[in-house]
């Protein structure tokens, strides 16, 4: 099993052992097999491989701090190759994607919450130039930021 697209959910314990009872229960992960949840401002993913599970964590923490992938393969016993089939097949898409998805979630954040410039949301979004961060958040969202947060003010009112 790869991973399952979850809505959200409690970040407790508990809540995650009640959630493998029941998806063992309509048999959708065979019985035994027990799934850790990840959880992110953005998504809830259910993942087999605890040791690609830590890595999402990591990546969740630390993505606005300009790590890259090298950076996520020391954290693991794994070369950068097993990191990258492991992640692709449990979660789909590469640690690259996952860290480019984290970045853009924080600026997404940021747009909402702050009234911030395009050059003070660029570093805490974990981008260098604020060109690349709105190159990535165009081709990711498929708008520019300020066509975003022009969306997010009309919402609003």
């Amino acid at each position: 099993m790869g991973s399952v697209a979850l809505g959200p959910l409690p970040r407790c314990q508990g809540a995650t052992i009640l959630f493998n009872g029941c998806l063992q229960l309509h048999g959708l992960i065979p019985h035994g097999m027990r799934l850790t949840l990840i959880t992110g401002s953005t998504q809830v993913a259910a993942v087999e491989d605890r040791e690609i599970a830590r890595v999402c964590r990591f990546i969740r923490q630390h993505a606005c701090d300009g790590i890259k992938v090298k950076d996520v393969a020391e954290i693991t016993n794994l070369s950068r190759r097993q990191l990258e089939r492991r992640f692709r097949s449990e979660l789909n898409r590469t640690p690259h994607e996952e860290i480019t998805a984290a970045q853009v979630a924080k600026a997404k954040q940021l747009l909402a919450e702050a009234d911030m410039t395009l050059e003070q949301i660029t570093p805490l979004a974990g981008y260098s130039h604020k060109e690349r961060l709105c190159a990535v958040f165009k081709r990711e969202v498929g708008q520019t930021l300020g066509e975003y947060r022009k969306q997010l003010a009309d919402t609003k009112d």
